[in-house]
């Protein structure tokens, strides 16, 4: 059973983003789609990749390190 992926990112027109399933919800605020993400991600078992608005158009987008981001939530399996 492979792990599926949930993503938070910016979309090409400015709007945050979850993707899942190659589905992609946009929200209001890359708060409200954290939240989303983190839900959606629980709900369904899967890793949460939350990624940094572009700095660059010529870099690519870097998923956050694990290290920079707190302990939102403990889940038990």
């Amino acid at each position: 059973m492979s792990t599926s992926i949930v993503k938070v990112l910016v979309t090409q027109d400015n709007h945050w983003a979850v993707e899942s399933d190659g589905q992609l919800n946009a929200y209001a605020s890359r708060g409200a789609a954290i939240a989303a993400g983190v839900h959606k991600a629980i709900k369904e078992r899967a890793m949460l990749m939350i990624y940094e608005r572009e700095a660059h158009a010529s870099e690519p987008i870097e998923p956050i390190e694990s290290c920079d981001v707190g302990v939102l939530a403990s889940v038990q399996a």
